[in-house]
């Protein structure tokens, strides 16, 4: 589980290749949306994040993530279940 970092500008774009894989959102901590976005890069364990949402992220399959999505939730790709090989492209978008 992770929050994106800033430095990465404004939007991520990931590009998923192989395998199929799951995309979860969670919520960790003192979450809220009425604060400024966090300025850590947290990594949160995995008993401390509670899911919210999980997408399928299917072999050439385009994602952006803005906003909330990167700065207030964490989130993390988890493999696909069929033990397929998945890699992914990600771009920083300024």
């Amino acid at each position: 589980w992770h929050r994106d970092l800033a430095a990465n500008g404004a939007a991520t774009v990931i590009l998923g290749l192989g395998s199929a894989g799951r995309l979860e959102f969670g919520t960790s901590g003192d979450f809220n949306l009425s604060l400024p976005p966090p300025r850590d890069h947290l990594v949160a364990r995995s008993d401390s994040v509670a899911t919210v949402r999980s997408i399928t992220l299917r072999p050439g399959s385009l994602l952006a993530l803005t906003g909330p999505a990167r700065w207030h939730f964490v989130h993390r790709v988890l493999p696909s279940g069929n033990g397929g090989e998945r890699a992914s492209l990600v771009y920083g978008i300024w």
